[in-house]
């Protein structure tokens, strides 16, 4: 079972420092739902994946359709907002 005693203030305060703010930020989450009861931290990460999955599908509903049909006299090879020739960029070696 988990030992909830590891997760001291202290020990909470150096792993704190040693994050960004986005990271710091979902550490308390964390650490804030290991100090509920187990069917609150249940009722929480539905939430939480129901609200994951609305973001995701608001996502995926702005993004343009796939088309099923691959084109390759389609492709335009641009440098500088000029058109070149794909066939010669291909050939060439890259720059190191």
């Amino acid at each position: 079972m988990f030992d909830r005693a590891f997760y001291n203030n202290k020990q909470e305060k150096q792993t704190m420092d040693k994050v960004n703010k986005v990271k710091r930020d979902y550490l308390k989450e964390i650490n804030d739902q290991i100090k509920k009861d187990l069917p609150e931290q249940l009722e929480d990460i539905k939430i939480a994946g129901a609200q994951l999955l609305g973001a995701l599908d608001k996502m995926i509903s702005h993004l343009p359709p796939l088309d099923d049909k691959f084109e390759p006299d389609k492709i335009v090879c641009n440098i500088d907002d000029k058109k070149v020739d794909c066939e010669l960029l291909s050939n060439q070696s890259p720059i190191e």
